[in-house]
């Protein structure tokens, strides 16, 4: 039996700038001697465990003592904003009246058997295959040199442009992800649904964070307008949304049958949407900007990843440009491109930020330390992935090799960005695919830098390289307010090689 160990208290003076205990966790592994045992902290009085152990980051997936339950409840009534009616019936179970539509052996709420359904358009066979399929189409249409979306071009000279990366990311992956799932439909709802959801996401932890009413519109108004365009969405003829993947309609199928209402039916699934967007476009963000201040990686990248790249040409006769259509082949990319997937894995270890969290139902023991119950226990992405012990010396800095040069960093106890348990992200598969295949079209269809920081181009001042900003990142890292790369692309000249066409 492990000992019962006493937690010793790090009282926390709190500010306004440190909103969150993650903040606190360099200054208390100090104190703790780096020791990395399970403490608690108090935050405004709060009491809080903390942990940066790998084995008990282990731990937390599989306990029964621990559950994520408590904090979707306070994500669906602080964060989406439903209702009090609308909580109760999510969270009703079959002996209280709830009765699902599709096979529930669990006996589960209707906020599981939601889940489960997105689980199986995410992760089952045929259905993901035709999700990648429409996610690459779009990617493919929406990066041609004649398709840019007019909001990522900051300014034209000669054959370039200036792309902001922020948007480029923003504008693509959005596009796609809203088409794949709902069809064209709901791009015709919220027309600017890029700028409302970006707006939204970059404010989304004033809400999470509970700030005032008063002060967290930034993030309330454009949630808002997005639960108002699902909403409207829900209520157009089936007929007219008939090209929206089989999970919309049976989550709408499942929240009425249930009871509930139709904004609250919208509010969750806004919860979703957000889930979906929030994470990919950053990986991809983050992921060109340090291909882009390597010139000697983007070069191997692209010779790496140029097979994938087939181009469409139905007249043999005519030049390849970056508006010809081409083909990905998404499969090369995830079986034949190690340095392509290393280089992503990389890119989540160095930027995800967000905490893996549990409520303590009942007293366990994590770490050799007796945790009390009615509590909750933090684990910091950052302290693992970034944890010499996982990752040796050079943790701190980014090294595109690394995961191709240690193929066990993958599956180590250290590397956890997508979660794990119960909160595994259900979207990990389809992630990797649509960034891979944007950044390999990218790379195959442009000539692309990044301009210096101070240098003038086409009339606009490039920028360093981006900064991350902790207060306001809740999974992937944000960039600091103003923080961007800007990109100079051109068409690249294409030419016929023994691997196909460079």
């Amino acid at each position: 039996m492990a000992a019962m160990v006493r937690l010793e208290v790090y009282s926390l003076p709190i500010t306004e700038t440190e909103r969150t205990p993650v903040f606190a966790i360099p200054d208390t592994l100090t104190y703790f001697q780096n020791s990395r045992e399970p403490f608690i902290i108090q935050v405004a009085g709060q009491r809080l465990v903390i942990t940066t152990a790998s084995e008990d980051v282990a731990q937390m997936f599989t306990s029964d003592e621990l559950s994520f339950n408590g904090i979707m409840k306070i994500l669906h009534r602080d964060v989406a904003n439903i209702s009090e009616d609308g909580v109760s019936t999510i969270w009703r179970k079959p002996e209280e009246g709830f009765e699902s539509l599709f096979p529930n052996p669990k006996k589960q709420a209707l906020v599981h058997t939601g889940r489960n359904l997105f689980h199986k358009q995410a992760l089952q066979g045929g259905l993901l295959e035709d999700l990648t399929d429409r996610f690459l189409g779009r990617v493919e249409k929406s990066t041609r040199w004649d398709s840019f979306f007019p909001g990522t071009v900051v300014a034209s000279e000669d054959k370039e442009r200036i792309v902001s990366l922020h948007r480029w990311a923003l504008e693509v992956l959005l596009d796609a992800a809203t088409g794949a799932f709902y069809g064209e439909s709901m791009t015709k709802v919220l027309p600017d649904i890029a700028s409302i959801f970006d707006e939204w996401d970059q404010n989304a932890f004033l809400v999470a964070y509970r700030y005032p009413d008063f002060l967290a519109r930034a993030a309330t108004v454009p949630r808002d307008r997005i639960v108002d365009a699902i909403a409207r969405y829900y209520e157009l003829p089936p007929e007219q949304r008939s090209d929206a993947v089989p999970y919309v309609f049976q989550q709408e199928d499942e929240c009425r049958h249930a009871g509930l209402s139709n904004l609250d039916s919208a509010k969750l699934m806004m919860m979703l949407y957000w889930a979906v967007n929030t994470n990919a476009r950053k990986a991809f963000f983050w992921a060109l900007a340090h291909i882009l201040f390597r010139p000697a990686l983007l070069a191997s990248l692209r010779t790496e990843t140029s097979p994938a790249i087939t181009p469409i040409q139905p007249d043999s006769k005519q030049p390849v440009t970056a508006s010809t259509p081409v083909k990905i082949d998404y499969h090369y990319l995830l079986d034949s491109c190690p340095l392509l997937n290393s280089t992503f894995n990389e890119t989540l270890r160095v930027n995800t930020a967000s905490s893996i969290v549990r409520d303590v139902l009942s007293p366990c023991t994590i770490g050799g330390k007796r945790i009390p119950a009615d509590c909750k226990i933090f684990a910091p992405q950052p302290q693992l992935l970034f944890s010499t012990s996982g990752f040796g010396p050079d943790a701190g800095e980014f090294v595109p090799e690394r995961f191709m040069d240690d193929k066990k960093l993958e599956r180590s106890g250290h590397y956890r960005p997508f979660g794990g348990g119960e909160t595994l992200c259900s979207g990990r598969l389809i992630a990797r695919r649509e960034v891979l295949a944007f950044l390999a079209v990218a790379m195959w269809r442009f000539e692309m830098e990044a301009v210096g920081e101070g240098e003038v181009v086409a009339g606009v001042v490039g920028k360093g390289f981006p900064r991350t900003d902790a207060g306001r990142s809740l999974g992937m890292s944000v960039q600091r307010r103003g923080d961007d790369v800007l990109v100079r692309i051109r068409e690249r000249e294409k030419k016929e090689t023994a691997k196909g066409m460079e």
